[in-house]
This record gives C-alpha cells, sequence and structure tokens, in this order.
C-alpha cells in the first residue's frame, strides 16, 4: 500500500504541533507523541519513497524543528507568555536580602579551614575565612561580602 505524501506531511505538522504545546504545558507526553510523530514521518519517507526522499523528509524535519526553536526563542521572551514563564526576580547579592553584613559577629560553628558555618546575624551561613584556620566555637567578624558567602577573621568579641 502506497502513503500518499499528505501523511508523511501531516505526521510531521502534528509532531510540530504536539512539541508546540510540550513548551506551554510540560508533561513529557506531549513531547514523546510529538517526537513519535515526526518518527513515523521519516520512517513512512523512507520505506515509501525511497532512500532519497526519506532523507529529504528526515533533513526538512530537522531544518522545521531547527527554525521553530530559534523562532520560539526570539519570541518567547517578548510574549507575555514568555513574561509569565520567565522569572525576571533577580537574587540579592548579599545573604536572604539582608543589609550589608561587613562588622557584624557571630560564631563558628565548624572548623573554617577556610570554609564552614557559622552562626551571623541569628542565621547559619556559608563563611569564608580570611584565610586563617578559626576553629569552632570562636567569635568572628565579618570583614567581606562574596556573593552568598560572608568572608569573616578571628576577632575577640563576646
Amino acid at each position: 500500500m502506497l502513503v500518499h505524501m499528505h501523511t508523511v506531511l501531516v505526521f510531521t505538522l502534528v509532531g510540530f504541533l504536539l512539541l508546540s504545546a510540550e513548551v506551554l504545558f510540560p508533561s513529557m507526553m506531549l513531547g514523546a507523541l510529538g517526537f513519535m510523530a515526526f518518527l513515523t514521518a521519516i520512517i513512512l519517507g523512507y520505506t515509501e519513497y525511497g532512500l532519497t526522499w526519506g532523507s529529504w523528509i528526515f533533513a526538512g524535519i530537522g531544518m522545521l524543528c531547527s527554525l521553530g526553536f530559534l523562532l520560539w526563542l526570539r519570541v518567547i521572551t517578548y510574549s507575555s507568555i514568555g513574561k509569565y514563564i520567565a522569572n525576571r526576580e533577580s537574587l540579592p547579592s548579599s545573604p536572604a536580602g539582608s543589609p550589608r553584613m561587613i562588622g557584624v559577629h557571630g560564631v563558628a560553628l565548624s572548623a573554617l579551614r577556610p570554609t564552614g558555618i557559622a552562626f551571623v546575624d541569628g542565621k547559619r551561613r556559608d563563611v569564608i575565612s580570611d584565610g586563617s584556620f578559626i576553629a569552632a566555637g570562636s567569635s568572628i567578624t565579618v570583614i567581606a561580602e562574596d556573593g552568598q558567602k560572608l568572608v569573616v577573621q578571628a576577632s575577640s568579641y563576646g
């Protein structure tokens, strides 16, 4: 039985629509069904039309997916759906959104060689010593901030 070319095109279109729907409704099921529709179109192309036409169908589906992905990247960032999906909030540069921690005192909960855990400003925090070994239970003072970690040195406070 000879399959008409429009059957191959229908499988290709259904595959593209299913993969597009997977972006909006992530479930892995729509993506898997879309992939299977593409695979069916490619297999039908090779079995019914031979190596040359099967290769053209395979290349066409590959280009369609590539162009669709590039178009999606270009359009989705400016659309209302893209703005809804994208996380536009940025992380604070200081820990937990707190104000500058420089000069705040605390206690090393673990040995700092040079990294470890300390109790600073009423919370457990990841800290880095100024390069020296600081024993657990020692008093510390924050001297700098490095992203989410605090740089500390031993102090005589407390």
